[in-house]
């Protein structure tokens, strides 16, 4: 008998190495899909890749959140271009893009 220890808990943001249903990355929001991300070997968790689309936004400013392109994680900050920055500009936070408002606008 196994006893195998979740990876995972729900409400992780999770990247699946060998793609399910097209989508690689999902917020892990009930019991099946927690199941399926801890059942599947090549899932991890969901960490930003250059260029990828993500929500940021900062501790202080939860009202706001802006919708960009992730450049480095550098610093303990995660740097994307502000709407009118040419250099990178550091946030607090980064979550995936996922055709919906991030967590805490939710």
């Amino acid at each position: 008998m196994y006893n195998l220890k979740p990876k995972f808990k729900i409400g992780d943001f999770v990247r699946y190495g060998d793609r399910i249903d097209g989508i690689d990355t999902v917020e892990i929001e009930n019991e099946e899909q927690l199941l399926q991300a801890n059942m599947n070997s090549t899932t991890t968790i969901w960490k930003p890749i250059k260029d990828e689309c993500c929500w940021l936004y900062d501790k202080g400013i939860q009202a706001y959140a802006w919708y960009g392109r992730f450049v480095e994680f550098k610093d303990g900050y995660y740097w994307s271009f502000g709407e009118f920055s040419i250099e990178p500009i550091p946030w607090d936070f980064c979550e995936p893009f996922l055709n919906k408002p991030p967590r805490f606008m939710r």
